[in-house]
């Protein structure tokens, strides 16, 4: 590894962009999941506050490896939830939305800022555009749970 694994991860990212879907799956992503449970806690703050100067490309293929990776110094939860929140691709979007209501029910979003959590709700509507009835009622009970949170918010600074 680098002095700078962050910045290592996004050039790898970059040089592989062109690969097929089952080499990121069983090649790319295991290599970046290792990558990032080997960050120790400073490495983890810089990784977790410069990628967000990164393309979409380079944090969609971060998704799933911020998820899985098992770093305790990582807040896998936050960082897959905002990643979802500032993506636009349709394809993207349908595919991360599938772990997000595990990453929201699993963390204490209390401290999510309000935008970051509105930001989900919106892309979880487009998304609904996208996907099966089932997933329809799924993504509908998250948008909910969000509600209540930020509805929350508001009545306790009325309070």
């Amino acid at each position: 590894m680098t002095l700078n694994p962050a910045l290592e991860l996004k050039e790898y990212i970059t040089s592989n962009l062109g690969d097929s879907g089952g080499t990121w799956e069983y090649g790319h992503t295991p290599h970046i999941e290792s990558v990032l449970k080997s960050l120790n806690e400073k490495q983890a703050e810089e990784f977790s506050a410069v990628i967000w100067e990164w393309e979409n490309y380079h944090l969609y293929q971060l998704a799933d490896p911020i998820l899985w990776n098992g770093n305790k110094n990582i807040n896998e939860n936050y960082l897959y939830a905002k990643i979802f929140s500032l993506l636009d691709e349709p394809e993207q979007l349908v595919y991360l939305a599938q772990n997000l209501r595990t990453c929201i029910e699993c963390s204490v979003i209390k401290d999510w800022e309000n935008n970051l959590l509105k930001d989900i709700e919106n892309n979880l509507y487009y998304v609904i555009n996208y996907v099966s009835e089932s997933w329809i009622k799924n993504h509908l009970e998250l948008i909910d749970f969000i509600n209540n949170e930020l509805s929350k918010r508001t009545t306790s600074k009325n309070v």
